[in-house]
């Protein structure tokens, strides 16, 4: 079943999309949901901006047992950030004004600079919740280590310059140390209870909300169990998706049971979660398109959703 239908005058003049297809078919047995954006010709500005493959080093990151995943291959980050300002200033006319500002107090090109710095692809988990706030992990391919440090510092500085005195608590340190030859940056407002914490592990920039998160991502990156290599993974993946796609996006219903379980006492809600497959929906780029398939039924989708976002007490 295929649906073929002109898009929004407004959605097409900004993405350059000119058909969306649906389509549900069952390879193997196996049911899958697609969408596909076509788009007038070769894909240009934000539509541009997927890459048509990915590596997936980012993605190996990602442990097996992690709660939502996701992750994106781009672009080049310095090219991104040009036509991203150059939309936002069609679209905003106080933009530029804004980002002149910015870079009076940070520097000229400051953030040109930093984007360039940054890679073309990266991941992003949530663990679960601690005392202090929710685990969390992102790793990205880091094209320059060192400006990106010295861009995080002088974000800091600035910030700290403009704190308000009456307001010590929210003055951000930064912190540095090395253990086992690997040097660790860190990142915490001295009255809150959370921060950042940061290394880089070949090639890539890898931060999490705490030192051992981060090094259990570098662990499953160098020999353990990655989540893209997993059976519950390898499972949900659409026949269609390929080895390394462009992106995709991760929700183990069953992880986000355990979590559901401390803040509702709903047993219909951990019934449901619990006979829930995970979620994976795939996207895939094209020199004039944009693929997404799921084996996950988008009523399904939309009911584990609707689960998440509002748990009846």
């Amino acid at each position: 079943m295929a649906a073929n239908n002109e898009m929004p005058a407004d959605l097409a003049s900004i993405t350059g999309v000119k058909h969306l297809f649906l389509e549900q078919r069952s390879p193997a047995g196996s049911e899958e949901n697609e969408i596909t954006l076509t788009f007038n010709d070769t894909r240009k500005g934000i539509a541009s901006w997927l890459a048509d493959s990915g590596s997936g080093g980012a993605a190996e990151y990602l442990p097996a047992d992690v709660l939502a995943g996701a992750y994106v291959s781009m672009r080049e980050p310095g090219q991104l950030f040009g036509e991203l300002t150059e939309l936002l200033t069609k679209q905003e006319p106080d933009f530029q004004s804004n980002l002149t500002e910015l870079e009076q107090k940070l520097g000229a090109g400051f953030v040109g600079t930093l984007a360039s710095a940054l890679g073309t692809e990266a991941a992003f988990g949530v663990q679960g919740l601690s005392t202090s706030g929710p685990t969390w992990m992102l790793a990205g391919l880091a094209n320059d280590p060192g400006v990106i440090d010295s861009s995080i510092a002088k974000i800091v500085e600035t910030a700290n310059a403009e704190l308000d005195p009456a307001k010590p608590e929210l003055r951000v340190v930064l912190g540095e140390e090395n253990i086992n030859g690997r040097v660790w940056k860190t990142m915490k407002a001295s009255g809150l209870p959370f921060g950042v914490t940061w290394t880089y592990d070949g090639g890539y920039m890898v931060a999490a909300s705490d030192r051992a998160i981060a090094e259990r991502a570098i662990a499953t990156r160098n020999g353990g169990s990655a989540l893209v290599w997993s059976t519950q993974f390898q499972s949900q993946l659409p026949a269609s998706a390929g080895i390394h796609p462009s992106a995709f996006a991760w929700l183990n219903t069953q992880g986000a049971l355990g979590l559901l379980t401390a803040l509702t006492a709903s047993p219909a809600t951990n019934e449901l979660l619990a006979n829930r497959d995970p979620i994976l929906i795939v996207l895939n780029g094209k020199p004039e398109q944009i693929h997404v398939a799921s084996r996950t039924r988008v009523s399904g989708a939309i009911l584990d959703l609707m689960l998440l976002g509002f748990v009846p007490k």
